[in-house]
């Protein structure tokens, strides 16, 4: 099953876990919110839309971190 298969909840523990690839699947499917919020003074700004990507992740493996070691 590829990751574009596996629905959102299930992607969003596989990356918590480390699943490079369940990240990547994370940031294409989250990919045209992340460039409508990353405009600076009315222009794209990819750096913007980087940091964006790379907080996604972090908040995704801290709020599913915190979720395992409370059950």
């Amino acid at each position: 099953m590829s990751c574009s298969e596996i629905d959102l909840h299930k992607l969003l523990e596989m990356s918590a876990n480390g699943d490079e690839g369940a990240s990547e699947e994370l940031v294409i499917r989250f990919n045209r919110l992340i460039q409508k919020e990353s405009f600076m003074n009315g222009m794209p700004n990819e750096d913007v839309a980087q940091d964006i990507r790379a907080e996604l992740i972090r908040a995704v493996q801290r709020r599913y971190k915190a979720k395992q070691n409370s059950e």
